[in-house]
C-alpha cells in the first residue's frame, strides 16, 4: 500500500466508470496512459452512478496504480429525483491524462489545485515525449489542477467542468 498523504483512504466518492470482468477475476476498470495505467478495483461489479468507499491505494507494479474500493451502490433516491433533505455532496473519482506531448526533458509538478484532491500524479515517457496523468477526487462543478515546470516556469492545467449551460452549447 502506498502512503496516503491526502487522507483519501475511507473517503466516499461517486464513480463515473463501469467495471468489466478482468482476467484475474476482479471487477475493475483500467485507464491507460502510455505504458502505464490506473486500475479501479471494486469488491463487486460497479457502474456509472455508484457510490464507493476508497479502501486502499496500492502501487501494484511500477506501471500500475490500483485504487481498491468497496461498492455501496446507487445513492438513495425517492422516485425519479434526489430528496434534497437527504442530499450529501460527494467528490467524483476521475482519471485524466494530458493528451498532449511534452518535452521528454520536462519535469512538471503540481503547483496548486482548486476543488481537487490529487491521489496520484505520474509522467510516462512515450516516443521522445512525456505525457502526464492524474487520479483525483473532484469537488463541485469545476476543478483545476495547475502544473508547472519549475525550470522553464511554463504552466498548464487540467480543467474539469460540469456546468449544464456549458454542456448544452
Amino acid at each position: 500500500m502506498i502512503r496516503d498523504p491526502n487522507n483519501v483512504i475511507g473517503t466516499y466518492c461517486f464513480l463515473i466508470y463501469s467495471s468489466m470482468p478482468e482476467p484475474d477475476g476482479l471487477n475493475g476498470y483500467s485507464f491507460g496512459f502510455g505504458t502505464s495505467f490506473f486500475r479501479l478495483i471494486g469488491d463487486r461489479p460497479f457502474g456509472r452512478g455508484d457510490v464507493a468507499q476508497i479502501v486502499d491505494i496500492d502501487q501494484w507494479h511500477s506501471h500500475e496504480l490500483r485504487i481498491n474500493v468497496r461498492i455501496l451502490g446507487d445513492p438513495r433516491v425517492r422516485g425519479r429525483y434526489f430528496d434534497e433533505r437527504e442530499r450529501v455532496e460527494l467528490p467524483t473519482l476521475l482519471f485524466l491524462s494530458s493528451r498532449i506531448y511534452l518535452s521528454s526533458f520536462s519535469d512538471y509538478q503540481i503547483d496548486s489545485t482548486i476543488n481537487a484532491n490529487v491521489i496520484s500524479f505520474q509522467s510516462v515517457q512515450q516516443d521522445q515525449n512525456k505525457i502526464y496523468a492524474v487520479a483525483c477526487l473532484c469537488f463541485g462543478t469545476e476543478a483545476k489542477i495547475i502544473c508547472v515546470d519549475h525550470r522553464s516556469k511554463v504552466k498548464w492545467e487540467f480543467l474539469v467542468t460540469d456546468k449544464p449551460e456549458e454542456r448544452a452549447a
